[in-house]
């Protein structure tokens, strides 16, 4: 039997995956967590084999629960749950340790299909992402500016791109907006830009947005 835990911050999604794994004969949810500071208590407390880890919740960014999860419970398998098909910050997260990469609306027989394979130890993508991913390593983008980001600054920087306010940023990610600030000066220095306007058409002319 596989064992479970999801992590997600809207209940709905985390009922859904729960009805769509459960079945299934030989997979089963054992916890559910909404945020990163409730994703580590509820793995001390709920052993498991994979964990399918949303990338965007309040708390520690995606990148600083996956590390704490793999040095902590270096066991589990994580598969990582996206809104963004192509998300460039996939790249980080299999180099950081992720086995998995799924998309929220792909099909339910792929979301088990890779249930299992990261839980056997294999690596998983859609075949989108492995054609975008191949694009990448092919044209060089490794050292392109956003890869200079961290996690939390890759996903306010997507937000930011997308025209969203500090206010709207803060809200959805529960952060402050002067912490949102502090994040949109940190990005516009390392990516060498100096407006929204520029961080916006550099992710259209990357495919970001």
């Amino acid at each position: 039997m596989i064992r479970v835990i999801t992590a997600d911050d809207h209940a709905l999604i985390r009922q859904g995956l729960r009805r769509v794994l459960e079945k299934t004969q030989d997979i089963r949810v054992v916890a559910e967590a909404q945020d990163g500071n409730e994703l580590l208590v509820t793995l001390r407390e709920h052993p498991c084999d994979v964990l399918l880890l949303d990338i965007s919740m309040p708390g520690p960014d995606v990148m600083e629960i996956l590390h704490r999860v793999l040095r902590d419970f270096p066991q589990i398998k994580v598969l990582i749950l996206s809104m963004h098909p192509e998300d460039q910050q996939a790249v980080r997260l299999f180099k950081a340790g992720a086995l998995g990469y799924v998309h929220k609306s792909q099909g339910l027989n792929d979301l088990v299909t890779a249930v299992r394979r990261v839980a056997a130890g294999r690596r998983y993508v859609s075949e989108r992402l492995a054609e975008r991913l191949a694009e990448e390593l092919a044209e060089g983008k490794e050292s392109a500016p956003h890869h200079t980001l961290s996690g939390r600054e890759y996903q306010i920087f997507l937000m930011l791109a997308q025209g969203k306010s500090n206010k709207e940023i803060a809200t959805e990610l529960h952060l402050s907006p002067k912490t949102v600030s502090t994040y949109r000066a940190r990005i516009l220095e390392k990516m060498g830009f100096a407006n929204n306007a520029q961080l916006t058409y550099y992710a259209i002319q990357n495919r970001l947005i």
